[in-house]
């Protein structure tokens, strides 16, 4: 198990676990920021496991246990494992994948005007959903590190968590945390030497932060908590992907390349 590559369904259970610990009390928002940080950017099923191993044991051992079933179809296995969760997770409906191939350069924003401004932050502090605030962003990991190139990122409007691979040794990744700068000290862990690389630099800022004010609309969900921005691999390819929630637990999530194309995009149903 400690070798298998987690997919989105196997990242999407360990996320509504993570949520379902939440709404429970069993652990605080500062804790469910970081299990779900850790959660978007995990790359095998163990560390998806290790995520969940302290949450409710049951639902725990539901979640690895369903997660091993490899041999099962992807359609087959989402409905074994809603089957399988606790009744507070039960209802929430599993996006469908409709690939559309839009570039969110040539859209416009969201003229949906209930939504709140995630991005209203206090003076001093970066807003990392704008174009300037990104690009500072960037330039700060270079200034920190001698370079823009990560392992991932979990991007939100005023903070970012960051894996930078190791400069002397491509198996080891430290996690810094950034706000106004990058402070205190990494978490560190193993990775697969071969895992593609990111180059911030190169992301197409204005068809992100497009991508950005468009989602809560064409994602579907209404009263947005939350929204953030991941950097990772997908299908071997550096790609960049948003998210948006809300208190309801309803989500959905769109993935690009790092020039801008829409790839996949997973709405709430």
């Amino acid at each position: 198990m400690a070798g298998t590559r987690a997919s989105d369904a196997d990242r999407e259970l360990c996320l509504n676990e993570i949520e379902s610990a939440f709404a429970d009390g069993r652990i605080d928002n500062t804790e469910r920021e970081a299990r779900t940080q850790a959660a978007l950017q995990a790359k095998t099923l163990d560390e998806l496991a290790q995520l969940t191993s302290d949450l409710r044991p049951v639902g725990a051992q539901r979640i690895n246990s369903a997660l091993t079933t490899a041999s099962v179809p992807k359609g087959l296995l989402t409905k074994i494992l809603i089957g399988a969760l606790i009744p507070a997770i039960a209802s929430i409906i599993i996006w469908i994948a409709s690939s559309s191939g839009n570039d969110p350069q040539t859209a416009g924003p969201s003229t949906n005007s209930s939504e709140p401004n995630l991005n209203d932050q206090p003076d001093g502090m970066l807003r990392l959903h704008t174009a300037a605030g990104f690009k500072k962003f960037v330039a700060a990991t270079r200034s920190a590190f001698g370079t823009t190139t990560v392992e991932s990122a979990a991007i939100y409007p005023d903070y970012a968590s960051v894996n930078i691979v190791v400069p002397d040794n491509p198996r080891r990744t430290e996690r810094w945390s950034f706000r106004e700068g990058y402070d205190g000290d990494p978490s560190k862990s193993t990775r697969q030497g071969e895992d593609t690389v990111i180059d911030m630099a190169a992301v197409n800022v204005p068809a992100l932060m497009a991508a950005v004010k468009r989602a809560p609309e064409e994602l579907n969900v209404k009263e947005v908590r939350s929204i953030y921005i991941i950097l990772d691999e997908r299908d071997e390819l550096p790609a960049m992907s948003v998210y948006v929630s809300n208190e309801y637990n309803e989500s959905g999530y769109y993935v690009f390349t790092l020039a801008g194309k829409e790839t996949n995009r997973y709405p709430f149903k």
